[in-house]
């Protein structure tokens, strides 16, 4: 099965956080007894249809910004760009500590 992306929560606002998609696939993949494709972030799928469309991106000129350590900012490391995680929305300075910044994994 096919899923949009692996977010846990969602933000409409910054006072509220819904389930996310992952909420859904969670009761899926055990009735199913398998993992989903995920289409959006943290996997390479979006970057390569980008890519696609707009031709090659050089890496030491892109930086994929976002608020959630979980799909945005591994969506760079899989891509092999920078990262710049805000604290905007779903993120907390907290959330990255002990985390290395050359492989996304807890020291």
């Amino acid at each position: 099965f096919i899923a949009p992306d692996c977010d846990a929560l969602f933000s409409p606002t910054r006072e509220r956080q819904v389930p996310g998609a992952l909420m859904m696939q969670i009761g899926l993949m055990t009735l199913l007894d398998r993992k989903p494709v995920v289409l959006g972030k943290p996997e390479r799928h979006l970057f390569d249809l980008i890519e696609s469309e707009h031709g090659p991106m050089d890496p030491s000129r892109t930086v994929m910004v976002g608020d959630n350590y979980n799909t945005d900012m591994k969506f760079g490391f899989n891509c092999n760009i920078r990262t710049c995680l805000v604290t905007t929305g779903n993120a907390a300075p907290s959330d990255v500590e002990g985390f290395s910044s050359e492989t996304g994994l807890r020291s």
